[in-house]
């Protein structure tokens, strides 16, 4: 059984909005283990993706759904990193799988971009890359 947390970056705001899901199947509109897929919204149930693409024009609604590569034990910290950077932090709630986050369209500028997110000992647990179009 999986176990989820569906993180929704409010914008403008800055806070997260933490929810979780239990028992969620393997679809074909999830990504593969650890790759990050990029879409224009995503099921909070079953973490499957819609309008998935990997490019997209600046201002339009961007979501990423990303299935690790490994199960994240609950209590155990996340970074998320935009182009290498570290953008944010998340601890699990309980035992995570996949995990979903509306981007904030202000942030994504123009140019191809690369999404990571890493436990705390850096070990890569999912990557995607998105481009932004003007």
């Amino acid at each position: 059984m999986l176990l989820i947390a569906v993180v929704l970056l409010v914008v403008g705001v800055g806070g997260f909005f933490i929810t979780r899901q239990a028992g969620v199947q393997p679809n074909d509109n999830q990504p593969p283990a650890g790759t990050i897929w990029f879409g224009t919204s995503f099921d909070t149930s079953t973490f499957a993706v819609s309008g998935q693409a990997s490019s997209f024009t600046q201002g339009d609604h961007v979501v990423m759904v990303a299935h690790f590569s490994s199960t994240v034990s609950s209590g155990k910290g996340l970074n998320i990193l935009y182009d290498g950077v570290f953008i944010k932090s998340v601890t699990a709630t309980s035992d995570w799988d996949l995990f979903g986050m509306a981007l904030n369209v202000a942030v994504l500028t123009t140019g191809t971009h690369t999404f990571e997110i890493d436990d705390v000992g850096g070990n890569r647990l999912a990557s995607g890359t998105v481009t932004i179009t003007p």
